[in-house]
């Protein structure tokens, strides 16, 4: 009857630990791990690049991108560290995508709207300092929205750039 036991024990011990190598096999790889691939192929990509060439656009910078949200603090990461400004331009142009933070108008130089270096320094001071205000800033908004639409008085703003009239 031991006998018996230990084998059904042991064999239980054996399933445990096998079923623990095929969650393991299966389980995602961490998204830094991810980044380091995916940017590492867009560095060996980019550098066959002209110098005038985008560098936003191609495969490896879409896949870079499609790591979405989480993936900000690599982009932001590289962003700050760039070897060079082509470089930190197009990693705060990643942070834009995956972040959808804009900035009005208003806060450009004039005659520099959209100017890739003014654009790099408004994300790094924003990651740096500003982005702890996101969510004071959201409530701020949603409130607004929320009392405008009440009034049904909802009207496009010129430093808008995805307007929504309804809840869903």
């Amino acid at each position: 009857m031991k006998n018996v036991f230990t084998a059904r024990l042991a064999f239980c011990l054996i399933l445990c630990f096998a079923g623990f190598a095929v969650l393991a096999q299966n389980a995602p790889e961490p998204i830094g791990a991810q980044f380091d691939k995916r940017y590492a192929a867009w560095l060996e990509w980019s550098a066959g690049q002209p110098e005038r060439a985008l560098l936003t656009i191609g495969d490896e910078f879409r896949e870079l991108v499609d790591l979405g949200p989480q993936a900000a603090p690599y982009f932001a990461e590289n962003m700050l560290n760039a070897a060079n400004p082509r470089e930190a331009v197009a990693m705060a142009e990643a942070l834009a995508r995956v972040t959808e933070k804009r900035f009005p108008r208003a806060l450009w130089p004039e005659g520099k709207f959209l100017d890739p270096a003014v654009r790099l320094e408004l994300y790094s001071r924003w990651w740096k300092e500003g982005r702890q205000q996101t969510s004071t800033d959201f409530d701020r908004l949603y409130a607004r929205w929320k009392e405008l639409k009440a009034k049904g008085d909802l009207v496009f703003q010129r430093d808008s750039y995805i307007i929504t009239y309804d809840d869903e």
